[in-house]
């Protein structure tokens, strides 16, 4: 190769040399440079610019920056966001931190899901991803807790981004979070208590008005006064101070030592009233000796709070009268004979008519009202007495007779009507109840006693009786023309001479089973016969929570486990008729211990039954018919008119002993087409 070829290719590779390093050196400053523009923007805030990014209050009631709401009112709120950067954000989530005193009420205008936490109190929007450039909008609302105190600050909601930014260039991911400045605004709460809507009543027995609207009370009635303090604020009140003024000439009906009428004033302090809350009292008041006729209560309540008062006029006003009061007049009636009545017979009447009031009552007139059964027979039947002062009496006595035309027994009573010019109303006083007979007397040579114990659906155990057989019993006695009587019906008869039915037969059932009120007492009542009951005093509870078992027969094989009666099932069938003796107060053996034990445990169950039934216990049945002549000795020095052995079949009149009375036990292992044979039916 010559000279001149050769320089030629020095200089075209030299050339080519040049411009292969003039396009490395452009290649390799623009890549500095992207790597530098990629850099940036990686790193930039794509949430920086605060117009863009933000919270704002968006109620229109805001005024100088400030939101006043009261306790329940909505707060409500803006979230703008935009990507102002150059990067696509991906996994973006916008949590909302609810502030104290807030409450979500998912009010949302969104088209993002979110999801409420409210174990943190945190509201989570997910976005997702959002180019560079995008933007939305979230509206969200907050109901402020009711109540709160007026002028709480309560803080805007903290709001934080939360978003996850790649850059490819780079080989660079992370997350990223942003928290959103709070806004400027305040939330101030407006609230107050309200005791507008309280409201005092009077009230009385009757609440009967006169011709003014007035409440009519005399000056023994018992006027209640119900104050009804309403806080219908927003705002808890505390130290509320509440009046009833206007009591000048009241007392309280129950003293207290808590609440006084002091100064014609009752005045007490509640330490709190909550909003939509109440303090509702109740004082009973009396008026005082010296009030004087016609006098007008006016109460007046007054409520004291926060500065404030609020005053309240009763919802009536109530008008005191005095007047003659004729209610604790006694009329007895009596039959001249002392005996039992019968058609015919002469009708003592003696009435102690008494003027318990407080005013005399003038120009009096009283009289009589007969039923038809009874009919004048001497003496007056009406009577006039110009007046009766208050706290007098006047005593009046005459004579009636039972007509002749009595064609059954018969229940009966006589009235007295007592009228005077200044009573507001008529006064009826009855006199105490008696029997007038019909039935022919008693001519038999005995009456049959028969042993129960409990009556149950389905008999268990040798001593109970089915519903099936008792209803039997009782139909067959009713069809037979068998009437029940009590124990004390017998002594009556005994005793007095107090006149039995034809055919009188008596019904006993001992321990005190449950059954006996809720098996035996409807059946007895569908017959309309009675019962004698002998209580084991120490195993009957006051109340469903404490009702006994049968534990005294537990050790019994023959004895299924039941429930006691109570004593509200025993009142409620001794009002019906049913006669309660003892059966001791633990069901033990009288005859085995002392005699001054067992004397202490027949006067312990007889004052226990009196007690609760106001009526005499004057029977006893021997528990387990463990009885000595020492125990029978005892009876009368205590008070008991008779005992009833277990057995010993039907009583003959002619040889009888109240102290030691024969039954008829009637156990599961009878049939009860027997039972007419056993005892001795006719």
């Amino acid at each position: 190769m010559d000279k001149k070829k050769k320089n030629i290719i020095i200089i075209i590779i030299f050339l080519i040399v040049l411009a292969a390093g003039i396009f490395a050196g452009i290649r390799y400053y623009n890549g500095v440079k992207e790597y530098a523009y990629q850099t940036k923007i990686y790193y930039e805030d794509n949430f920086a610019n605060e117009q863009n990014n933000n919270i704002k209050l968006i109620n229109s009631d805001i005024s100088d920056n400030n939101l006043k709401l009261a306790p329940g009112e909505k707060a409500k709120f803006e979230i703008n966001f935009k990507n102002d950067g150059a990067l696509t954000v991906d996994d973006f989530k916008i949590t909302v931190k609810i502030p104290n005193h807030l409450k979500f009420t998912e009010d949302v205008q969104t088209k993002y899901e979110y999801v409420l936490d409210k174990g943190n109190n945190l509201v989570e929007f997910n976005i997702g991803k959002l180019e560079s450039g995008g933007t939305g909008q979230i509206k969200i609302s907050f109901e402020t807790a009711f109540p709160l105190i007026n002028g709480l600050f309560i803080e805007s909601p903290k709001v934080r981004f939360d978003y996850y930014k790649e850059s490819k260039f780079l080989n660079l991911k992370t997350n990223l979070t942003k928290d959103i400045p709070t806004i400027n605004q305040k939330i101030i709460i407006s609230s107050k208590p309200d005791f507008t809507t309280s409201v005092i009543k009077l009230s009385t027995l009757e609440n009967i008005k006169d011709k003014d609207g007035n409440l009519k009370a005399n000056k023994k009635d018992v006027i209640d006064l119900f104050v009804f303090v309403f806080n219908s604020g927003n705002m808890n009140a505390k130290n509320v101070n509440i009046k009833i003024k206007n009591l000048e000439k009241f007392k309280l009906a129950q003293p207290s030592d808590e609440i006084e009428i002091k100064n014609g004033e009752i005045n007490i302090t509640v330490p709190e009233i909550h909003t939509s809350g109440n303090k509702t009292l109740k004082f009973s008041i009396v008026a005082n000796d010296d009030i004087e006729n016609d006098y007008i209560l006016n109460p007046q309540l007054i409520i004291n709070y926060e500065n404030k008062q609020i005053i309240k006029e009763a919802d009536l006003k109530a008008k005191i009268e005095l007047l003659p009061d004729f209610s604790k007049t006694k009329i007895s009636l009596s039959d001249n004979n002392g005996g039992d009545t019968y058609s015919g017979d002469i009708l003592n009447v003696n009435a102690v008519i008494t003027n318990n009031g407080d005013i005399s009552a003038k120009n009096v007139s009283v009289s009589l009202v007969l039923p038809d059964i009874i009919k004048t027979y001497t003496g007056e039947s009406n009577w006039h007495f110009d007046g009766i002062k208050p706290g007098s009496s006047v005593n009046i006595n005459t004579q009636l007779q039972v007509s002749d035309n009595i064609s059954k027994d018969t229940v009966t009573s006589i009235k007295m009507l007592i009228k005077a010019d200044n009573l507001e109303n008529d006064f009826n006083i009855s006199s105490n109840s008696i029997k007038i007979y019909y039935s022919k007397p008693f001519t038999g040579s005995s009456i049959p006693i028969v042993c129960l114990h409990g009556i149950e659906p389905f008999a268990a155990g040798r001593w109970e009786t089915s519903n099936e057989n008792f209803d039997y019993l009782c139909g067959t006695l009713k069809a037979l023309g068998y009437q029940t009587i009590t124990l004390n019906d017998l002594r009556n008869y005994i005793a007095f001479g107090k006149a039995l039915p034809e055919k009188p037969i008596i019904l006993t059932s001992d321990d005190g089973y449950q059954s006996i009120y809720i098996n035996a007492f409807p059946i007895l009542k569908k017959y309309g016969y009675k019962m004698t009951v002998f209580l084991i005093d120490g195993y009957i509870g006051n109340s469903e929570a404490d009702r006994r078992l049968n534990d005294f027969d537990k050790n019994e094989k023959a004895v299924v486990t039941r429930p006691m009666l109570i004593w509200p099932e025993i009142l409620a069938m001794a009002n019906y008729g049913i006669e309660f003796s003892s059966h001791g107060v633990t069901h033990s053996y009288l005859n085995k211990m002392s005699l001054e034990s067992a004397k202490n445990e027949l006067m312990q169950s007889k004052a226990d039954i009196e007690a609760h039934l106001k009526k005499p216990c004057i029977f006893v049945a021997w528990p387990h018919d463990g009885v000595t002549g020492e125990l029978i000795s005892l009876l009368p020095q205590i008070g008991y008119a008779g005992a009833v052995r277990y057995n010993g079949g039907v009583l003959d009149i002619n040889n009888i002993n109240l102290y030691n009375l024969p039954r008829v036990p009637l156990t599961n292992d009878i049939k009860a087409s027997d039972y007419a044979a056993l005892l001795r039916l006719q």
